[in-house]
């Protein structure tokens, strides 16, 4: 799905940090068989990023990507990292209501919009379809609507998800920063376990991810594994709870990393792991704390002449 012409999303940190935490959980799936047998289904755009982490990281070989841009199929073709990939051209509501899920999926709809009626559409039809042991996950932008006055923040999320979508109890002061971050995901959440419900194998829904972060606008990832009554056992076995990035209810992960120098980061890195205060000259305690929390994923970039 086309991710329009921000910045390069193969370089944004916090994004980085929170696909490598992600794979960190994905990675205790191996508990309930080869994680080779699971498929990727998400939206690669040309970078297919994501696709190459899940491949080399998981062993995932069977991949599909969604585009809705009609203009960049062909250098989605031309892209696409390994010939397992399949690039559809279309909406994803149109693809996730046809793909055969013959085997427990990896589903990551990767939205760059606002959480919207299409959107649970989607999440509907995927937490109905999807096999058992499968995770669902979903990616929206979590920044407040635009308006002037922010006593229409409220009206405004009803017209976007649909009034019956909006969580009881909801005000306009629910929906000023981050605080739609975690509105959203409570909308999720509800419309994933809602679909669960509606299956006919007892299938249960339980969340493993809730990442916020920020490398721009603000941006909400949540997500789960939908496991069948005969597969709910397994869950325990999968230890998750040993994992960082494990988060099972409206508890989050919130990634805004600090911008550092190789110099300050090589000097910082000789003082971790610990829980002692870090010595950062110039630094601020906050950057301090983030760098503390994430280091272990913090990405290097450096500019190659090739």
């Amino acid at each position: 799905m086309s991710r329009g012409r921000g910045p390069d999303y193969r370089i944004r940190p916090a994004k980085h940090v929170e696909r490598q935490m992600i794979l960190d959980v994905l990675r205790r799936l191996s508990a309930l068989g080869p994680l080779s047998e699971y498929a990727y289904v998400g939206f690669g755009a040309e970078y297919f990023v994501d696709f190459t982490l899940f491949h080399k990281g998981l062993g995932i070989a069977e991949m599909t990507s969604i585009e809705s841009a009609a203009s960049l199929i062909e250098r989605c073709e031309f892209n696409k990292p390994y010939d397992s990939v399949t690039v559809l051209e279309g909406r994803s509501s149109e693809h996730f209501a046809k793909i055969d899920f013959l085997g427990p999926t990896v589903a990551w709809p990767d939205y760059t919009e606002r959480l919207d009626k299409q959107q649970l559409g989607d999440l509907d039809m995927l937490a109905l379809r999807l096999p058992s042991r499968s995770v669902l996950m979903a990616t929206v932008n979590a920044e407040p609507d635009k308006c002037d006055q922010p006593s229409d923040l409220l009206k405004l999320l009803e017209e976007r998800v649909g009034p019956n979508s909006v969580p009881h109890g909801t005000k306009s002061a629910d929906l000023i920063g981050w605080n739609s971050s975690g509105v959203s995901r409570e909308i999720i959440d509800a419309q994933i376990k809602k679909s669960v419900a509606l299956r006919d194998d007892g299938a249960k829904y339980f969340q493993l991810v809730n990442f916020q972060y920020r490398d721009g606008q603000r941006m909400l990832t949540v997500g789960g594994i939908v496991l069948s009554a005969a597969d709910t056992d397994s869950f325990g076995l999968c230890r998750f709870d040993t994992v960082d990035g494990y988060r099972p209810d409206v508890d989050h992960v919130r990634i805004v990393l600090p911008q550092l120098t190789a110099r300050e980061m090589a000097h910082l890195d000789t003082q971790l792991p610990c829980e002692d205060d870090l010595d950062g000259p110039g630094l601020k305690e906050s950057e301090l704390d983030a760098y503390r929390s994430y280091y272990r994923w913090y990405p290097r970039y450096a500019l190659v002449d090739l």
